[in-house]
């Protein structure tokens, strides 16, 4: 199947908006997860991305993690490109971690383009069984 066959979309008609690419539609993080005795390591590939332009978020148990970097404004009048894909790029992923953990016990770091974020463990609380009348 080739790239085209995958997306209903008009490679040549793409061109014509604004902002628009076909990367937008594809790209994806990728993204390690690996579970240790006491927390959750979340290993995620941000290459290009700076600790500024990201942004966790913890809501209702769902962390929320997103990338966004634009061009600044400024334009280099010296140099006259062919093409420019490099203008906008924006990223995000959501993992599920329970509501039992805060945003004060999450922590995160940005090494070589990679994001690593540490969620604790909670500890499994006890069944409760409702007695039988």
């Amino acid at each position: 199947m080739t790239f085209r066959g995958l997306f209903p979309v008009d490679l040549d008609l793409a061109k014509e908006f604004d902002g628009f690419t076909l990367s937008k539609l594809t790209q994806d993080v990728k993204t390690d997860i690996e579970e240790l005795d006491d927390k959750f390591k979340i290993e995620m590939d941000l290459p290009g991305f700076t600790k500024d332009q990201e942004k966790i978020k913890l809501d209702n148990g769902l962390l929320e993690v997103s990338a966004n970097k634009e061009e600044s404004a400024e334009t280099n009048t010296e140099k006259k490109y062919i093409r420019k894909e490099r203008r906008v790029s924006s990223v995000s992923r959501s993992f599920r971690v329970g509501s039992g953990v805060s945003e004060d016990e999450i922590t995160a770091k940005m090494e070589h383009g990679v994001l690593t974020i540490e969620v604790p463990k909670k500890e499994k609380e006890a069944d409760t069984f409702i007695p039988i009348q």
